[in-house]
């Protein structure tokens, strides 16, 4: 027979299995599979359903060490719990009991006080007595259990008289025992009336709803007649819509082909694009380049045009000069030929006195009577036709010097301008050219880069247009689906 402390333990677990609403246990060998319960409420303070099958009471004893301390639980001996002792079993579910009332006290007293006050009061002198041992020695949890059933009536109680004998303590303990168990069996036996009662209530009830079930039986089966021949219909209007589900299937695989196809297509239209584009910006890079340097050689003409312009002055320069040198050697041959036409003159006039002088010498002879005055007008002729003579050859002689150095000087004046003729012909041919080839680079450049932008945008209107296709797809393989999803239905409701 199990002692007092035992019982109170017992109680005190059929609490819990009474909120649980499971079945009642009375001996310790079915405790186990309530420990994984009561360890999970002192963990968090409610009491729920926890199955754990390969729970075992080292599992327990571990829990109880880290809470209570290793020294404290050297005693505990959780092998033989699991072989089968039930004082063993006791003391571990002892142990836990006084780890709920420390750290789940509230829940602890709201459980005690379901119990009568006897055993709650017995219950918790048992929780003190195991308070009072030191943490740091092993606590004897058999000494406590057992000294406590026999001490347990020890004390005055005015419900309960004290007997002299030994008999009559076992009987008292007996008769306390059962008190217990009679006043659990009254209140089960108060269940289970109430339960009877409810259940009368509900089988009449059910009586009722059983005649009124008939009742709707017949109306239903008058109905499942009428419903025969909407089932015939049914079947029918099933297999046209069997039929065209197929139809709607094969028409699916054939979109999903075109959708795949497309896509494909669409993945290398939209790559080769990509290319395109990536070689169309390196082409605009590279029409910028050459813009640049378009911009490099316009700034160059610039300079040529005013280095042209600079020549060209030293051109008009050098024609001003021309015309002065033309102007001073036409002077020039103007002096030489006057001076040569005064020297022809003064040649005929000295000729003629050579005549004259060689007649008069011929004449010596015969003629005596030629003057004085004659030969000095004679002499002074010779005089004054040698002096010009000489002052004629002299001025002749600078003259044609002058002459020669005008004439040097406009070789190489009009040489000049011959080289300056041809390098501004030459300079005007390539500015021409240059004109020509920049303009038609130019021209050429514009137009590649609007045919570029005539691409892109029909590339990209392209692409809006495969994408709509690609949705309009999209939604149309989805209206498959969804008849394909309500054919399913309408044959599983039939």
């Amino acid at each position: 027979m199990e002692n007092d402390a035992d019982g109170i333990i017992l109680t005190f677990i059929n609490l819990l299995t009474a909120q649980l609403q499971i079945e009642e246990i009375f001996s310790f060998d079915e405790v186990r599979y309530l420990l994984p319960i009561l360890i999970k409420m002192i963990q968090t303070g409610e009491l729920t359903f926890k199955s754990d099958f390969d729970f075992k009471f080292k599992d327990a004893v571990e829990f109880i060490k880290n809470d209570m301390g290793e020294k404290s639980v050297e005693l505990l001996k959780p092998e033989n719990a699991d072989n089968g002792d039930k004082q063993e079993i006791a003391n571990i579910i002892f142990a836990l009991l006084f780890i709920l009332y420390k750290n789940q006290r509230a829940k602890f007293d709201h459980l005690c006080g379901k119990l009568d006050e006897k055993n709650s009061a017995e219950i918790l002198q048992l929780l003190k007595r195991l308070d009072n041992f030191d943490r740091l020695s092993p606590i004897p949890f058999t000494s406590i259990l057992n000294n406590s059933s026999n001490n347990l009536f020890s004390t005055n109680n005015s419900n309960f008289q004290i007997f002299s004998s030994q008999n009559q303590k076992d009987k008292l303990e007996e008769i306390s025992k059962y008190k217990v168990k009679s006043a659990e069996l009254e209140a089960k036996y108060n269940q289970i009336e109430s339960i009877n009662f409810k259940l009368n209530e509900q089988l009449g009830n059910a009586q009722n709803e059983f005649i009124d079930l008939e009742n709707k039986y017949e109306n239903l089966k008058q109905a499942d007649n009428e419903k025969q021949g909407s089932i015939e219909l049914l079947n029918i209007q099933l297999r046209e819509i069997t039929d065209e589900l197929e139809t709607c299937r094969y028409n699916n695989s054939q979109l999903q082909r075109e959708l795949k196809s497309l896509n494909e297509r669409h993945s290398r239209a939209f790559q080769k694009s990509a290319n395109d584009l990536k070689s169309k910006e390196d082409e605009v890079k590279l029409l910028y380049i050459r813009l640049d340097a378009l911009v490099k050689q316009i700034t160059e003409k610039d300079s040529s045009e005013n280095k042209l312009k600079f020549m060209e002055q030293q051109i008009a320069n050098q024609l001003g000069t021309i015309g002065e040198l033309r102007s001073g050697l036409e002077q020039a041959l103007d002096r030489a030929n006057f001076a040569e036409t005064e020297l022809i003159k003064y040649k005929r006039i000295h000729n003629n006195n050579i005549n004259i002088q060689n007649s008069t010498n011929s004449q010596t002879d015969s003629d005596n009577s030629i003057s004085l005055h004659d030969d000095l007008n004679s002499c002074k002729i010779t005089e004054n036709l040698s002096h010009l003579n000489n002052s004629f050859d002299h001025q002749i002689a600078s003259q044609s010097d002058d002459f020669a150095k005008l004439k040097t000087r406009l070789e190489l004046l009009q040489y000049e301008k011959r080289e300056l003729e041809n390098e501004n012909k030459e300079f005007c041919l390539k500015f021409k050219e240059l004109n020509n080839s920049q303009s038609k680079n130019i021209l050429e450049k514009a137009k590649e880069i609007e045919r570029f932008k005539q691409e892109c945008e029909s590339n990209q209107n392209e692409l809006k247009r495969m994408q709509q296709k690609e949705i309009n797809l999209i939604e149309k393989n989805k209206i498959i689906e969804e008849l394909y999803i309500c054919g399913n239905f309408t044959l599983k409701y039939i």
